[in-house]
């Protein structure tokens, strides 16, 4: 499988730009990938967000009943 030319931190700043109201053309465009690819890193980095919210949930619970 082919290697990524953009970093976890590169994929994070281009999603980041579409948070902040740029188009999906207009980025596709600018960073020269497909529509694909971006809603790809877009569907991992939640992914990842939810596993995040997982362990933070479960965290809280253990320090709650901790005495």
């Amino acid at each position: 499988m082919r290697k990524s030319k953009f970093t976890k931190t590169q994929q994070q700043a281009i999603l980041a730009q579409h948070d902040a109201g740029t188009s999906v053309a207009d980025l596709c465009r600018e960073h020269q990938i497909c529509a694909a690819t971006f809603y790809k890193w877009k569907k991992g980095h939640q992914d990842d967000s939810k596993a995040e919210e997982r362990r933070l949930a479960e965290l809280e619970r253990d320090n709650a009943t901790s005495p």
